[in-house]
């Protein structure tokens, strides 16, 4: 599966969420998709719209967007080679902190998913477990018509923080055959927010990022825009 993107708007196969302005777009889409595009539904809710995609772009009739499939076997490779320079230098850059740095970070940000897309990867969902937090599991199971209780007893453990986490990767939620969310609509915030690139004031996250370098292609590209930037 492939991620398409069409000026402000992105859009990876399965489930988008956009704002009204950002409907007037999906005309945009079909044009491009042409026969490729099957179909979608749209759910209102509330100021947002939650759109399902039916159809599939095929990557013979989309070449520009193959450079954006991940081959986590490379990047892992790689990471394992440059992690530790990667990791040094954000300390360095948390210690010495660049003027208008948070800006730099945005503005790197918006190039970093012109080339990685997180559904032609879903590492984070192969490797790592999101922290679900008591409105997660509320609203999580609710959707799958279950209790909170059951909820946890099927699929989390409680580690030693008191935090609830993933009994196993990849993620239970995760289509390994489509990299796709079963729970997109009500995934955990911890994932929503995933990975984080300039989430917060970019100093006060340097420790997330120094994990995630080595487990998001997007984190780790962002990072080395960052260094080659210097």
């Amino acid at each position: 599966m492939v991620s398409f993107r069409q000026g402000s708007l992105q859009k990876d196969f399965g489930l988008a969420c956009l704002s009204p302005q950002e409907i007037k777009n999906i005309n945009r889409i079909k044009e491009n998709a042409g026969r490729n595009f099957i179909g979608m539904i749209l759910v209102p809710d509330k100021n947002r719209y939650f759109i399902f995609l039916t159809g599939i772009f095929l990557l013979s009739s989309a070449p520009m967007l193959k450079n954006r499939i991940v081959n986590l076997r490379a990047f892992r490779k790689k990471a394992r080679r440059h992690k530790k320079s990667l990791r040094g230098f954000l300390t360095r850059l948390q210690k010495n902190t660049a003027r208008g740095i948070d800006g730099i970070v945005t503005s790197i940000e918006k190039k970093v998913w012109e080339e990685v897309s997180c559904i032609g990867c879903a590492n984070c969902c192969k490797v790592m477990s999101p922290t679900y937090t008591a409105k997660d599991i509320k609203r999580i199971a609710r959707h799958l018509q279950t209790t909170p209780a059951e909820f946890k007893r099927k699929w989390l453990y409680e580690d030693r923080t008191g935090d609830w986490m993933n009994k196993s990767t990849p993620c239970q939620f995760l289509d390994l055959a489509t990299n796709m969310c079963s729970i997109y609509a009500v995934r955990p915030a911890d994932c929503a927010g995933f990975p984080h690139l300039s989430k917060r004031r970019f100093r006060e996250y340097v420790h997330v990022h120094q994990q995630n370098v080595e487990l998001c292609p997007a984190t780790y590209r962002m990072v080395e825009r960052l260094k080659e930037s210097e």
